[in-house]
């Protein structure tokens, strides 16, 4: 019996993306927001002004391909638009996500 030698996988370090404001309008009606790269799905944190939201299907946000699918995450739907009432008073959307 042969025993083959194990083959090194080269190391890829993955960048973390901590507190990234999401790009998109805060008017109170739009729920689409989108990250600045792609993102490993299992990775994302989605917060509303500091409190974490909860990723699932009639729960606080979903995720999605933008470009469709195989195009790679990049953007978050909430359940709930984000409002402002003008500074200081202003819902912000952030995430928290390693790079794809």
């Amino acid at each position: 019996m042969s025993v083959s030698p194990a083959r090194h996988q080269p190391h890829f370090e993955r960048v973390r993306v901590i507190g990234e404001t999401l790009a998109g309008a805060i008017d109170g009606v739009n729920t689409v927001f989108t990250t600045a790269n792609k993102f490993d799905p299992v990775t994302i944190a989605a917060y509303l002004n500091g409190l974490r939201l909860h990723r699932g299907a009639g729960l606080d946000f979903t995720v999605a391909e933008s470009g469709g699918p195989g195009s790679g995450y990049d953007t978050l739907m909430l359940w709930v638009a984000p409002i402002s009432l003008g500074a200081p008073h202003t819902d912000i959307p952030t995430a928290d996500y390693t790079i794809a």
